[in-house]
């Protein structure tokens, strides 16, 4: 679909200017680039909100791991005695 390039590059070269058609290619590759990018920022953006996530996720398992093993009794908290002996 859309217009053909050679539609629209004959032109400017034949009844305008040579240099114009350069311009014009230059021109399309800039706004290519630009919409790449764009589009690569976006998925960047998305893979490091992902990644924050998994790594906040993994410090709460971890910091609950770490609560389990210092309560020795079971008790849902943990005492001096735990903490210092988890220390140690």
């Amino acid at each position: 679909g859309g217009v053909d390039w050679n539609d629209l590059v004959v032109p400017l070269e034949t009844q305008i200017s040579p240099w114009l058609a350069g311009v014009f290619a230059l021109y399309i590759a800039f706004a290519v680039l630009a919409m790449m990018n764009v589009v690569t920022g976006v998925f960047v953006e998305g893979a490091l909100m992902t990644a924050r996530e998994d790594r906040e996720e993994e410090v709460i398992n971890q910091v609950r791991q770490l609560f389990h093993v210092t309560d020795q009794d079971n008790s849902g908290t943990i005492s001096w005695q735990e903490f210092c002996g988890t220390l140690d």
